[in-house]
């Protein structure tokens, strides 16, 4: 399960993979990739900022807000909050719930990549906690992702 510092690390590696360096920009990115852990002091948590129904219109709302200061890159920052979603559904630990408040139903994700991950591990020389491994496996294709982002948008 993703901790504070990793969601901030996921800011951090986001908005510098997009060129954008400076302490205004990193601190913006930080805000949006740990916003949903603000639900983590109002009860229950990863209910109401970590639920799509909610999330995914403060995203657009912020990209929109941002796009004529940031351009493409807003596109990007406006996403980290679902990253965060995405991250947390995916790498163990307390169920997200997607559609609070309309389903109080949690979802987590974990066992999907933890077949692939117990696979690489019986090949691997080296012992791990297979919750690192969850996270380190996301934040690797995160980064290919916006790195191919990055060249395919280049001019």
């Amino acid at each position: 399960m993703p901790d504070f510092f990793t969601h901030m690390l996921t800011g951090i590696i986001v908005s510098s993979i997009m060129g954008k360096v400076e302490p205004i920009d990193l601190l913006l990115a930080i805000i949006l990739s740990t916003l949903p852990d603000i639900d983590a002091f109002i009860p229950p948590h990863r209910a109401l900022l970590h639920s799509l129904v909610v999330v995914a219109p403060l995203s657009y709302i912020s990209f929109a807000l941002l796009k004529d200061i940031y351009g493409g890159y807003s596109i990007v920052v406006s996403l980290l909050p679902l990253i965060h979603i995405l991250l947390d559904s995916l790498t163990g630990g307390i169920p997200v719930r997607l559609l609070y408040p309309l389903s109080k139903r949690g979802y987590q994700l974990n066992n999907t990549i933890d077949r692939f991950i117990v696979k690489l591990l019986k090949i691997s020389p080296y012992s791990y906690y297979i919750e690192v491994i969850r996270v380190n496996m996301i934040l690797t294709l995160l980064a290919v992702i916006l790195l191919t982002y990055r060249c395919l948008t280049a001019t």
